[in-house]
This record gives C-alpha cells, structure tokens and sequence, in this order.
C-alpha cells in the first residue's frame, strides 16, 4: 500500500466529521446537507 495515499495521512477535520456524523443519523445525504445548511 502506498503510504502517501492512507487515509492516516489526511485525517478529518471537524467540519468534515460533522457532516458524516450528521449523515449517519439521518440516513440521507440530502436530509444531512439540509440539517447542516449545506447545499
């Protein structure tokens, strides 16, 4: 594996992990987008 490539190396940032934490409870990328005020 190329480790210039690893996901290790590009963590998320917090707004990133809200949006995945918000699509995890809401099922739905669109509902997810919409509770976050994104477009």
């Amino acid at each position: 594996m190329d480790e210039s490539n690893s996901y290790a190396n590009n963590p998320l940032d917090s707004r990133q992990l809200r949006a995945f934490l918000m699509l995890t409870r809401r099922g739905s990328f669109t509902l997810a987008a919409r509770d976050l005020h994104l477009t």
